[in-house]
């Protein structure tokens, strides 16, 4: 087991990415990977984004994305705008209700799920969806409005109909794949949302960034919505994968040395998605 710690998620993952390619094959298990705000570098963001739009015109097959694609299956920022929509968490629902009446029509029935699907309109075993993020919206509010409230009882992706789950048991069984993403769990200490995610498996060249950005954005949701501070995110990944078969040792090794060279430090951090 490897444990990275940093301040801002964007150091955190190119210390990941370090690790990886210590390890035969790029491959690690039990990787956990922590960072103490939802801060990004700038310049590490735009020098990841750069090397993923070449590797995608490179290998158009190998399904590369850019970070903002990543980050949007499991929160779409776009859709919440608390200082504009009056409403906002509903205006995030009714959003994402929309999208999905527009996709159902162009994709048909055989569209794949995103993270985001599974947490607003996860498929319950009785057969309707359950909107796990508004239940645990309102279990936390419920909670601090009591004096002690419980610190560990809000999870997103292990149970029904009070936690909200990712994997479904019985239809998601394939190897590979969607769900990559197992679980997320939220704790609540010192007034603070703290959010830990289980990855049965990650790669850390196409998806990884993307998914601490979007895991970020998740955190802050539920802290504003709930009028709380922001803690730690914690991403454990039981498989962790450099993807060298993507991109090769020296390519990484190259990002990473471009990455540094272009980190602002700390004085040049921004939280997630905010201009500076």
């Amino acid at each position: 087991m490897k444990a990275v710690e940093e301040a801002s998620l964007s150091v955190a993952w190119c210390k990941a990415v370090e690790h990886l390619l210590g390890q035969p094959r790029g491959k690690a298990v039990n990787l956990v990977v922590g960072f103490s705000t939802i801060a990004e570098d700038p310049g590490i963001r735009s020098v990841v984004e750069v090397f993923l739009d070449r590797t995608a015109k490179a290998k158009p097959r190998d399904n590369v994305r850019p970070v903002e694609t990543v980050a949007s299956t499991l929160f779409p920022q776009s859709w919440y705008v608390p200082e504009r929509a009056e409403g906002p968490r509903q205006h995030l629902y009714r959003m994402r209700a929309k999208a999905a009446r527009v996709h159902r029509r162009i994709s048909g029935s055989q569209e794949r799920e995103t993270y985001f699907d599974r947490l607003v309109a996860y498929p319950s075993s009785s057969g309707e969806t359950v909107n796990q993020l508004e239940a645990q919206v309102l279990r936390l509010q419920g909670e601090l409005a009591h004096v002690g409230p419980k610190s560990s009882a809000y999870e997103l992706g292990v149970c029904e109909p009070g936690d909200l789950r990712i994997q479904q048991p019985g239809r998601d069984r394939l190897m590979l794949g969607f769900p990559c993403l197992s679980h997320i769990s939220l704790t609540l200490h010192d007034e603070a949302i703290h959010l830990t995610a289980l990855y049965r498996n990650q790669g850390f060249l196409r998806k990884a960034y993307g998914n601490y950005v979007g895991l970020a954005r998740l955190a802050r949701f539920f802290a504003t919505e709930v009028g709380v501070g922001i803690g730690e995110i914690v991403c454990v990944a039981s498989h962790a994968d450099a993807e060298l078969g993507v991109a090769g040792k020296r390519a990484l090794e190259a990002l990473l040395a471009d990455c540094d060279a272009a980190a602002a430090g700390p004085d040049g951090f921004r939280e997630v998605d905010r201009a500076a």
